[in-house]
């Protein structure tokens, strides 16, 4: 799996510091500096890759699910954003969306693209800033640090890690996309209230420009692990069973885990098992054009669209 580590590699290299050298409250205000900085932009471009690894695909004789990417532009209130490589737009304000392919005609649309396919997650990276600004001190607090680099510029990568209730919200609340896990999938067969809540570990590694205090890039996985209870098995066509029999295989996993040493990081990272019970969602955004307040053109027809006035 981990297609964006390979795709972006080139564009990260990190040295992780001896953890004794790192001041880490110290790095947790600096990270702060850099979050309320970046939030106060009205304007960024960006680019963001989605990459997904259900547990209950993995190994089955199916291609894997292609990496999403979004390219895109932030101005005021406005969000520009093309899809994948198909000539799919989107442009977003004020709770309306507007989506054309190829070019053609803006027509309205809401949570799917001109021709009604379903309209893939798009970010908005002042808000995920923002939401990593207004979280809780002890949840932002850094574990980790290690200088970097992002394209040519040097960076300092600091990483947060939230866990339960404090990564739920971060995902409610739109910071990337959401793992599905058994609990969706089962849910299709009417089984939803028989399934416990995943627990879900969310690693987020956020690069600040040494120059600028700006944030200029946002790594996330989370790792969703859903449990079924003892009468509830699963099985895809062709393959891809499984029930709690599986059980004592994860613990001696989960054991080991816990009795090894502790975690490592890499590119700013942690590097975490992923086991028959885990998914994963990787979601990378990289930011550039910091502040750059050329605005978005739009025709009359689109602004008409969209309720704008002028």
């Amino acid at each position: 799996m981990h297609r964006i580590t390979a795709r972006l590699a080139p564009l990260v290299l990190a040295c992780a510091l001896p953890a004794q050298e790192v001041d880490l409250a110290q790095a947790s205000e600096r990270l702060q500096e850099a979050l309320a900085r970046t939030r106060a932009l009205d304007a960024v471009a960006f680019q963001s890759i989605e990459s997904t690894d259900e547990a209950l695909l993995r190994g089955l004789p199916i291609p894997p699910k292609d990496d999403v990417q979004v390219n895109g532009r932030r101005a005021g209130d406005l969000l520009l954003a093309s899809i994948g490589y198909d000539e799919d737009e989107v442009l977003l304000a004020g709770g309306r969306m507007l989506a054309r392919q190829g070019g053609g005609a803006w027509k309205l649309r809401r949570n799917c693209l001109a021709d009604g396919r379903p309209l893939p997650f798009v970010a908005d990276p002042l808000q995920m800033v923002g939401l990593l600004a207004d979280l809780p001190a002890k949840d932002r607090a850094v574990v980790h640090a290690e200088p970097g680099k992002v394209r040519d510029a040097d960076v300092t990568v600091y990483t947060i890690t939230l866990a339960g209730a404090a990564a739920d919200e971060l995902l409610f609340a739109g910071f990337m996309p959401r793992t599905a896990g058994p609990r969706a999938m089962v849910a299709l067969g009417g089984a939803t209230d028989l399934l416990p809540k995943p627990q879900v570990t969310l690693d987020i590694a956020i690069s600040v420009d040494a120059a600028t205090g700006h944030v200029v890039r946002l790594q996330s996985r989370a790792y969703v692990k859903s449990t079924l209870p003892g009468n509830v098995r699963i099985q895809v066509q062709g393959g891809g069973e499984f029930d709690e029999a599986d059980e004592e295989e994860e613990a001696e996993d989960e054991n080991e885990d816990a009795a090894g040493a502790p975690l490592q990081f890499r590119k700013g990272l942690p590097v975490r098992k992923l086991t028959r019970k885990i998914s994963l969602t990787e979601f990378d955004v990289t930011l550039r054009q910091q502040g750059d307040a050329t605005p978005i053109e739009l025709s009359a027809e689109a602004r008409a669209l969209l309720g704008l006035k002028g």
